[in-house]
């Protein structure tokens, strides 16, 4: 193994020399051996210049398929981990998860929400985001999905039209289907909003059925994956 999970968890609290502490809350980057098996993963597939055939860290199954959904966060992973040693995805860690708390501040101070709820929705999302702050790839989804709902919530209010939506869409989900499965999310929010929309008295069938075709749209870019262009393969 890269390092034993009791001294990764040590050597990330030495080594993170800026760490973006939000309400007193202490960033717990690893708890276990799994960030390491994403570093080392990353680290075979640049070794090797390209997507793993088989997964050499399964011992029990030494022939079984790479999955590949997650193989552009390790490569980041990995790669920050050779420029800074195990601070960099500790660093990598923190700095997207200070990212979302930035976003949602800025989001709620645009809309002139007031400050007492400012305060508290920001509170709770450094609690709910902070019990799951390791170095792993779905701390890129925790991004790509405050994005894509604020993108959402711009063209809901009239901000943003379906086509910047869609155009911001693709590379977005694109991206995100190559870092964390969670990309998934993307059409959830979509057809939530899409529903909502079609509920909306005020604004008709019209943009719930443009939701729809934006769903078709983003969804084609899934596809475009290197494993195969398909979402999860060997």
């Amino acid at each position: 193994t890269l390092y034993s999970s009791s001294a990764a968890s040590d050597v990330y609290k030495r080594q993170v020399v800026v760490c973006f502490v939000v309400m007193g809350l202490d960033a717990v980057v690893s708890r276990d051996g799994d960030p390491a098996l994403h570093v080392a993963q990353g680290r075979l597939m640049l070794e090797r210049g390209g997507l793993l055939p088989t997964d050499p860290t399964c011992v029990a199954v030494p022939d079984k398929p790479f999955i590949a959904h997650e193989w552009l966060a390790q490569l980041v992973l990995a790669l920050t981990h050779a420029a800074f040693g195990l601070a960099g995805p500790a660093l990598l860690a923190t700095f997207l998860y200070a990212s979302c708390l930035a976003l949602l501040t800025w989001w709620l101070v645009r809309t002139e929400t007031a400050a007492l709820w400012v305060a508290a929705a920001v509170i709770l999302a450094s609690l709910f985001l902070g019990g799951r702050l390791l170095a792993r790839p779905h701390v890129f989804t925790w991004t790509a999905a405050l994005t894509w709902v604020l993108a959402l919530e711009h063209w809901r209010r009239g901000r943003l039209g379906l086509g910047r939506l869609a155009a911001l869409g693709v590379p977005l989900v694109m991206l995100w289907a190559n870092l964390h499965g969670g990309f998934l999310v993307a059409f959830v929010l979509l057809a939530v909003y899409g529903v909502g929309e079609a509920v909306d008295r005020g604004r008709g069938i019209s943009r719930a059925q443009g939701s729809l075709a934006a769903f078709a749209v983003v969804g084609v870019s899934v596809h475009v994956n290197t494993a195969e262009l398909v979402v999860v393969g060997p």
